[in-house]
Protein backbone atom coordinates (compact mmCIF):
# COMPACT_ATOMS: atom_id res chain seq x y z
CA UNK A 1 0.00 0.00 0.00
CA UNK A 2 1.56 3.22 -0.61
CA UNK A 3 1.72 6.53 1.47
CA UNK A 4 -1.15 8.48 2.56
CA UNK A 5 -1.00 11.96 1.96
CA UNK A 6 -2.07 12.90 5.98
CA UNK A 7 -0.96 10.32 8.09
CA UNK A 8 -1.09 6.75 8.37
CA UNK A 9 -3.50 3.90 7.24
CA UNK A 10 -4.10 0.31 8.98
CA UNK A 11 -6.09 -2.45 7.23
CA UNK A 12 -6.31 -5.58 9.42
CA UNK A 13 -4.26 -8.63 9.29
CA UNK A 14 -7.48 -11.06 10.30
CA UNK A 15 -9.26 -9.84 7.48
CA UNK A 16 -10.50 -13.18 6.72
CA UNK A 17 -10.00 -14.81 10.05
CA UNK A 18 -11.90 -12.14 12.21
CA UNK A 19 -14.42 -9.61 13.18
CA UNK A 20 -13.57 -6.23 12.11
CA UNK A 21 -14.56 -5.01 15.64
CA UNK A 22 -11.13 -6.14 16.80
CA UNK A 23 -9.45 -4.42 14.32
CA UNK A 24 -11.17 -1.45 15.26
CA UNK A 25 -10.24 -2.02 18.95
CA UNK A 26 -6.42 -2.48 17.97
CA UNK A 27 -6.23 1.18 16.03
CA UNK A 28 -4.51 4.05 17.51
CA UNK A 29 -5.71 6.98 18.07
CA UNK A 30 -3.75 9.19 15.58
CA UNK A 31 -5.11 6.82 12.75
CA UNK A 32 -6.28 8.86 9.92
CA UNK A 33 -7.74 5.96 8.12
CA UNK A 34 -9.09 2.37 8.41
CA UNK A 35 -10.59 -0.05 5.66
CA UNK A 36 -11.89 -3.51 5.43
CA UNK A 37 -13.29 -5.40 3.33
CA UNK A 38 -15.02 -7.71 6.18
CA UNK A 39 -17.60 -10.16 4.73
CA UNK A 40 -20.97 -10.61 7.17
CA UNK A 41 -23.21 -13.08 7.76
CA UNK A 42 -26.04 -11.66 9.45
CA UNK A 43 -28.39 -9.04 9.29
CA UNK A 44 -27.31 -5.49 11.35
CA UNK A 45 -23.79 -6.89 11.84
CA UNK A 46 -22.97 -3.91 9.74
CA UNK A 47 -25.08 -1.66 11.72
CA UNK A 48 -23.34 -3.26 15.06
CA UNK A 49 -19.69 -2.26 13.42
CA UNK A 50 -20.84 1.31 11.94
CA UNK A 51 -22.35 1.76 15.47
CA UNK A 52 -18.82 1.93 16.68
CA UNK A 53 -16.70 3.60 13.99
CA UNK A 54 -19.13 5.25 11.52
CA UNK A 55 -17.53 5.56 8.01
CA UNK A 56 -16.64 8.51 5.56
CA UNK A 57 -17.24 6.56 2.75
CA UNK A 58 -19.12 3.34 1.51
CA UNK A 59 -18.40 1.01 -1.42
CA UNK A 60 -20.72 -1.50 -2.39
CA UNK A 61 -19.35 -3.90 -5.41
CA UNK A 62 -22.30 -5.93 -5.90
CA UNK A 63 -24.68 -8.51 -4.19
CA UNK A 64 -24.24 -11.80 -5.65
CA UNK A 65 -25.24 -15.33 -4.55
CA UNK A 66 -22.24 -15.84 -2.42
CA UNK A 67 -23.77 -15.21 0.89
CA UNK A 68 -27.43 -15.73 -0.28
CA UNK A 69 -27.74 -18.25 2.11
CA UNK A 70 -26.36 -16.94 5.11
CA UNK A 71 -28.69 -13.95 4.12
CA UNK A 72 -31.67 -15.60 3.10
CA UNK A 73 -31.18 -14.61 -0.59
CA UNK A 74 -29.71 -11.61 -3.24
CA UNK A 75 -32.80 -9.33 -1.89
CA UNK A 76 -31.28 -10.16 2.28
CA UNK A 77 -27.83 -9.87 1.31
CA UNK A 78 -28.79 -6.18 -0.69
CA UNK A 79 -30.00 -5.35 2.96
CA UNK A 80 -27.61 -5.96 5.01
CA UNK A 81 -24.75 -4.59 2.65
CA UNK A 82 -27.08 -1.61 2.82
CA UNK A 83 -26.28 -0.73 6.17
CA UNK A 84 -23.17 0.18 5.08
CA UNK A 85 -24.54 3.01 3.32
CA UNK A 86 -27.31 3.71 5.77
CA UNK A 87 -24.46 4.58 8.11
CA UNK A 88 -23.16 7.54 6.22
CA UNK A 89 -22.88 10.68 7.50
CA UNK A 90 -24.28 13.42 5.37
CA UNK A 91 -20.84 14.52 4.69
CA UNK A 92 -19.54 11.20 3.59
CA UNK A 93 -19.96 9.98 -0.02
CA UNK A 94 -21.58 6.10 -1.25
CA UNK A 95 -19.65 4.78 -4.07
CA UNK A 96 -22.41 2.57 -5.86
CA UNK A 97 -21.99 -0.18 -8.62
CA UNK A 98 -24.29 1.26 -11.61
CA UNK A 99 -24.28 -1.71 -13.27
CA UNK A 100 -25.88 -3.70 -10.28
CA UNK A 101 -29.68 -2.97 -9.44
CA UNK A 102 -29.39 -4.01 -5.93
CA UNK A 103 -26.68 -1.72 -5.45
CA UNK A 104 -27.87 1.18 -7.44
CA UNK A 105 -31.08 0.95 -5.01
CA UNK A 106 -29.48 1.65 -2.28
CA UNK A 107 -28.91 5.41 -3.28
CA UNK A 108 -32.32 5.64 -1.60
CA UNK A 109 -30.98 4.49 1.86
CA UNK A 110 -28.26 6.96 1.56
CA UNK A 111 -28.29 10.35 3.42
CA UNK A 112 -24.81 11.51 1.94
CA UNK A 113 -23.82 12.35 -2.00
CA UNK A 114 -23.79 9.01 -3.93
CA UNK A 115 -21.37 8.89 -6.89
CA UNK A 116 -21.73 5.30 -9.27
CA UNK A 117 -19.18 4.07 -11.28
CA UNK A 118 -19.41 0.78 -13.98
CA UNK A 119 -19.76 0.47 -17.23
CA UNK A 120 -23.57 2.11 -16.88
CA UNK A 121 -22.31 4.94 -14.80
Amino acid sequence: MGAWPEGGAHSPSSLFSGPAHIAYARASEDLKRWWAENPRTTLAEYTYLTGMVRPDISLVLNVGSAHAGEFGGREATAKAKGELVEALEPGGTALLNADDPLVAAMASRSKAPVAYFGCSA
